[in-house]
């Protein structure tokens, strides 16, 4: 799917959710998306899901991050609608 037509999609959803993980550039392009969504198509109901957290702080801190960048360049608030963690199993041989 090209760009246009995946960001057009989108903006259609009552609630976008953006999937993202905790590393920096995962962040970097999950802004990206809400500000083409929210530049581009005036989409102010923008949820995300931080996936993949080896803690609960690093989860919440990434999506605190996200949050600041779109409320300072953006002017807009996002919701965090879950964090997953990453469950480590080890198994000794």
């Amino acid at each position: 799917m090209q760009a246009p037509k995946f960001f057009y999609a989108a903006s259609k959803a009552s609630s976008p959710i953006i999937i993202t993980t905790p590393e920096p550039p995962a962040v970097m392009d999950a802004y990206v998306i809400t500000k083409l969504l929210n530049v581009n198509y005036n989409v102010l109901n923008i949820h995300v899901v931080i996936n993949t957290c080896s803690t609960e702080e690093e989860g919440i801190t990434a999506f605190e991050n996200l949050r600041n960048a779109v409320a300072h360049f953006l002017g807009a608030d996002i919701t965090c609608l879950s964090l997953f963690l990453i469950r480590m199993k080890f198994v000794h041989q």
